[in-house]
């Protein structure tokens, strides 16, 4: 990715996501590009973000290496997806906004967060990759400003743990991606499989 044009004020946050039942293990360690997935993505925002974390909960924490920072699920939040990792970064920096990217797009290349980025205006309270052929936002390619925090919480309280449901509501800035390879979400095995094989085609 060309340049280091890192944000002031913007953390990145790379979502493990746990033990899928679908996929049968961890998709943050699943090796796409010769390292896991989670750290995969960790360095891409590298030279987007003033700082990066991993999002685990307390199993996860244990097998990340060190030299890549964590957030741990705070007790508060966890079991609740998505939405407990965004709560708990904000907790810890709540300064900060976040830009968060799930372990599920093995496509997703540094040019398509720099596009993304550069799409909008970060005062606003939200922006996130748009699926348009499903009509929906990718909540874990998305940007959260810090403003989003208590409106989050609040949801949180009232037991609806739905990041899509916030970024409809609020009208979120939608980014409609030029290589929509990039929203293709792997959550099987198979899909995996046929990922890996399109990757390693591509590379050669």
């Amino acid at each position: 990715m060309p340049g280091q044009i890192q944000i002031n004020g913007l953390f990145g946050l790379v979502v493990c996501g746990g033990k899928s039942m679908r996929m049968g293990t961890d998709k943050g360690f699943l090796l796409y590009h010769d390292k896991p997935q989670c750290y995969h993505l960790y360095e891409m925002l590298l030279p987007l973000c003033e700082r990066v974390f991993v999002s685990c909960n307390n199993s996860q924490e244990k097998k990340i290496e060190p030299g890549y920072s964590t957030i741990v699920d705070l007790p508060d939040f966890k079991d609740t997806g998505p939405m407990a990792g965004l709560l708990s970064a904000f907790d810890h920096f709540p300064e900060k906004s976040f830009l968060m990217i799930g372990c599920d797009y093995p496509f997703l290349a540094g040019i398509d967060l720099l596009h993304f980025i550069n799409s909008f205006d970060r005062s606003e309270k939200a922006a996130a990759f748009y699926n348009a052929s499903a009509e929906l936002y990718e909540p874990l390619l998305a940007f959260y400003n810090r403003q989003t925090a208590e409106e989050i919480l609040a949801m949180h309280a009232n037991k609806d743990y739905s990041l899509q449901h916030y970024l409809q509501k609020n009208h979120a800035f939608k980014f409609y991606p030029r290589n929509l390879k990039c929203i293709e979400s792997v959550d099987t095995e198979p899909e995996f499989e046929n990922a890996l094989k399109i990757i390693r085609q591509t590379m050669h």
